[in-house]
């Protein structure tokens, strides 16, 4: 994970005398774009991980489009494929019979 401690600009060690003071900050990159922020709930490194990972799942339901796992198909024909076809089809009656 890319998460580290940063303190006045600059990236600190565990050895740096203002280590207990620093913010955790995350620096990801992700299909071209950086994620470079920081996390400042967070008080431990689990936490700050923890932090990153979630930003890391919400870009990828937004970029792949995760669909509604309650939504089930007799539903998605009833409420958008029907009214589509009813209104952009012709032959509404020969739709119907199938």
């Amino acid at each position: 994970m890319s998460v580290y401690k940063r303190c006045k600009g600059k990236r600190i060690s565990s050895s740096h005398p203002d280590y207990a003071k620093a913010r955790w900050w995350i620096y990801k990159r992700l299909r071209g774009k950086v994620i470079h922020q920081s996390v400042p709930e967070a008080a431990t490194r689990q936490e700050a991980e923890l932090a990153e990972r979630q930003i890391i799942k919400t870009a990828f339901n937004h970029n792949y489009d995760v669909a509604d796992k309650t939504t089930t198909l007799a539903v998605f024909i009833e409420k958008k494929y029907r009214p589509y076809v009813e209104q952009n089809n012709v032959n509404k009656g020969a739709k119907d019979l199938t």
